[in-house]
């Protein structure tokens, strides 16, 4: 669906979006030509020619059930998520993950962990607080 107006998607393209808003209750963003950046639009008005798309979330967890010594929270390429103690080197060089530094813990064991859906050079998430 990527650099498409809403009246060139498909009409499953089409259905998809207008079902991830209205009934998974995702946000959309439209693209603003005049800023040349996406914006958040509680009420879309899904005009044909205009560019729509879920609005990009980052990763999240239940912060209580970490152990206080990590700190920061990424996901890779794979959207497996990574918690860190120190903060990780996000740089696109390292192409699919960030550079850990230190221990890490994979996140496949903790229920409340949400992978979102932003790029994983963007998915950095630190606990509240540090």
């Amino acid at each position: 669906m990527k650099n498409k107006s809403f009246g060139e998607l498909s009409k499953q393209e089409q259905n998809e979006l207008l079902y991830e808003h209205y009934v998974e209750k995702r946000e959309v963003e439209w693209y603003d030509g005049e800023l040349c950046s996406w914006v958040r639009t509680p009420i879309p008005f899904w005009v044909k020619s205009c560019q729509y798309r879920i609005a990009k979330t980052k990763p999240s967890i239940d912060w209580n059930a970490v152990h206080p010594n990590y700190n920061y929270l990424t996901v890779d390429n794979l959207r497996v998520g990574v918690l860190h103690k120190r903060e990780p080197m996000i740089r696109a060089m390292y192409r699919s993950a960030p550079l850990c530094v230190g221990p890490t813990i994979i996140t496949a064991g903790f229920a409340s962990f949400n992978p979102g859906n932003c790029d994983w050079e963007e998915s950095l998430v630190k606990r509240p607080g540090v």
